[in-house]
């Protein structure tokens, strides 16, 4: 399992692998993706995910995830963040807790934006399941 604690390692080890890394999960949840990814013949990185140690709210991890992006280049990258704050059943709880844990958010939405964009910029692609 790659985790904060060694992901430099691991690069360290497949960068010069020349593996072309068809795809990578983001905010994986159970991984199931690439697990199924990895079955269908995918050439897949690790998932990403708090229950394999990665908060894509820390910015120290967002940094990590960029340097793995710019490493290893994945052609596609799937991303599911969490949107419980940003839906409309949202406004039935207690709206100062919502607009905290949003604006706790904040710094990880903008930096799955800017993810996208350098996906796109690079002629890879992203997909992001809830429509941020």
């Amino acid at each position: 399992m790659v985790t904060p604690q060694n992901v430099e390692a691991f690069l360290a080890a497949h960068k010069s692998l020349n593996y072309a890394w068809q795809f990578q999960e983001q905010f994986s949840g159970s991984g199931r993706l690439s697990l199924e990814a990895h079955k269908q013949g995918l050439c897949v990185l690790f998932p990403i995910d708090l229950r394999y140690g990665w908060d894509i709210n820390n910015a120290k991890h967002r940094s990590l995830v960029d340097l793995v992006r710019n490493t290893l280049h994945p052609l596609a990258k799937w991303s599911a963040p969490d949107c419980s704050q940003w839906s409309s059943i949202s406004n039935l709880n207690n709206q100062e807790k919502v607009q905290a844990e949003r604006k706790r958010q904040e710094g990880m939405l903008e930096w799955l934006h800017q993810d996208n964009a350098i996906q796109s910029k690079n002629g890879r692609g992203y997909f992001n399941e809830n429509g941020l």
